[in-house]
């Protein structure tokens, strides 16, 4: 049974420390998009309905402009990049995707659609350089999480003994921070890695 529960505080533990804020951090990731999109529609509701009290053509325009700035989940879009967007093919999965990579392309024209959005994003190679540099973050990362649990098997006796003598503040203290920094570059590193891809295949979708 001892065996057991140092198994779980071993490996369960660093598992759980990494899985809990990214489920958390990504909750607040949907929540504000979902926040963004009801604060759209309801401005969208109420223009509708002045529009209708008052018969004045500029509430019904600006319930347009709101409730399709709602639907494409972006605020920076000119009225016609919205159109553009709404006009494609799939426009459902593209909307969704445009909102995750829109940091990496623009809205071009009819023909094509999305472009990257700098010059530099354009070449393979540029790309694969972010890619390789955020997957080795990545994994650097993960290690960060990993040292609080696992430093008595990576470092010498002396600076285990050194690391014992610390009080319970200090070591917590270092331990937060080992994790923090983890996570925040781990997700950070991981987030990059998503969004380049999610932008490539946009792109190649919509030529």
């Amino acid at each position: 049974m001892t065996h057991y529960l140092d198994l779980i505080i071993k490996y369960l533990l660093p598992i759980l420390s990494v899985v809990v804020p990214m489920l958390a951090l990504r909750s607040g990731w949907v929540y504000t998009r979902e926040k963004n999109f009801q604060s759209r529609k309801s401005i969208s509701e109420f223009s509708y309905s002045l529009y209708k009290n008052t018969n004045d053509l500029k509430f019904k325009k600006i319930s347009q402009e709101y409730g399709i700035a709602a639907l494409t989940k972006d605020k920076n879009l000119s009225s016609s990049q919205r159109e553009i967007l709404l006009g494609t093919n799939d426009p459902v999965n593209n909307i969704d995707n445009y909102s995750r990579c829109a940091k990496f392309i623009s809205i071009t024209n009819h023909a094509e659609v999305f472009g990257w959005s700098k010059k530099r994003y354009r070449l393979w190679v540029y790309r694969k350089t972010i890619e390789l540099t955020s997957l080795a973050i990545y994994f650097s990362s993960g290690f960060l999480v990993a040292i609080p649990f696992i430093y008595d098997k990576l470092f010498s006796t002396q600076t285990i003994n050194n690391i014992n003598h610390l009080s319970s503040f200090q070591k917590n203290g270092a331990m937060i921070y080992l994790l923090y920094c983890g996570i925040f570059f781990g997700l950070k590193s991981l987030h990059t890695l998503s969004t380049i891809h999610i932008a490539e295949k946009l792109i190649k979708a919509n030529r």
